[in-house]
């Protein structure tokens, strides 16, 4: 957004303008070089304004939470066979719109979190409210098998049937 000059205080052209916004990126860029993130998200980083909070003049400084977060796509199948992800290393799991008639699968799916999900990790399970009764059967399959637990209610509002269903769970 632009600010008004101050009296006294030059205007910046358009090219100034760009050049400064250029030159914050690339500062932006070397601050986040070698977080574990891959080339194309650490440039989405590092323009992004909302990357790198801070605070106002005069003002505490922004606190930032450490740590990371990674996406990975997983062939449930292949990684049930041979895992290349770690070994009870993920704190959050997160499996959105993955279950419908694809049954055969499910039990690769439990078997790939089962082995990457920490001790103290959640699994968020989201579904479309058409495959609800899909995210339904492979919690209480993971319940069966002492694998998960639902952290969150499973009632939902009548005036909210439509919308999708997000469970939690975590480790039995």
């Amino acid at each position: 957004s632009a600010t008004a000059a101050e009296p006294g205080e030059k205007k910046l052209s358009a090219k100034e303008r760009r050049n400064a916004r250029e030159a914050a990126r690339k500062s932006k860029k070397e601050q986040n070089s070698g977080v574990g993130t891959s080339p194309a998200a650490q440039e989405d980083l590092a323009n992004n304004d909302l990357a790198q909070p801070t605070a106002a003049e005069g003002e505490e400084p922004v606190a930032t939470a450490s740590g990371s977060c990674r996406a990975v796509a997983v062939d449930w199948l292949q990684e049930a066979k041979s895992p290349t992800l770690p070994a009870k290393h993920f704190d959050l799991i997160i499996v959105c719109d993955c279950l419908y008639e694809n049954k055969a699968s499910w039990a690769s799916l439990r078997a790939v979190i089962d082995y990457s999900l920490s001790a103290s990790a959640k699994v968020l399970l989201a579904s479309a409210a058409q495959r609800r009764p899909f995210l339904r059967a492979f919690i209480q399959e993971c319940k069966d098998a002492g694998l998960l637990q639902r952290l969150n209610s499973e009632e939902e509002p009548h005036d909210r049937s439509e919308s999708p269903e997000i469970a939690l769970l975590t480790r039995a």
